[in-house]
């Protein structure tokens, strides 16, 4: 993993969580039908909410970080070019348009 990057939450890792006593967080918009919105920290399992989205939209597993990730988040949230960047983006229209 290159220096300063932040190590992406899988999807079977998010899976495993459900046995785990590992926290992750989400950094991406609110998504208020499912519970999901910025900063909101998962320890065990997952809510059921949650866990369907994740199936609908698997690539919403990159909007999940460790703790210790979440400053260089909330940093590359505002940079373009980042992954989590275009992501987030992604919910936005997958809401239909509305801000963060």
């Amino acid at each position: 993993m290159a220096k300063g990057k932040i190590k992406s939450t899988r999807t079977a890792e998010i899976r495993s969580i459900n046995s785990s006593t590992e926290q992750i967080v989400y950094m991406g918009p609110g998504v208020p039908a499912s519970g999901l919105y910025r900063g909101r920290v998962f320890k065990g399992p997952l809510p059921a909410e949650v866990d369907k989205i994740l199936k609908e939209n698997p690539w919403m597993k990159d909007l999940f970080v460790e703790p210790k990730d979440v400053a260089k988040a909330q940093q590359d949230l505002t940079i373009k070019s980042t992954l989590i960047h275009k992501l987030a983006g992604k919910v936005i229209e997958m809401r239909g348009g509305s801000g963060a």
